[in-house]
């Protein structure tokens, strides 16, 4: 199991346990959009958010801010 997929497990918990929270890619390995391109999940290409199984996945590190906001 890599540190993204661990992540990933991390947020699904803490949604489950009734907090608001997310991924966010802040290195340079692809994974959540590659992940948008293989498996049927909503897209927004301006926020660089892909939702899947209810966990949102961001990859737009200069949308951080919006993210925040959210």
């Amino acid at each position: 199991i890599g540190t993204t997929t661990e992540a990933v497990q991390l947020v699904k918990y803490l949604q489950v346990k009734g907090y608001k929270a997310c991924y966010i890619e802040v290195n340079n390995t692809g994974f959540v959009q590659e992940h948008g391109q293989v498996f049927v999940s909503e897209h927004d290409e301006y926020l660089g958010r892909v939702t899947y199984e209810g966990v949102d996945l961001y990859y737009k590190q200069e949308k951080i801010q919006e993210i925040f906001h959210q």
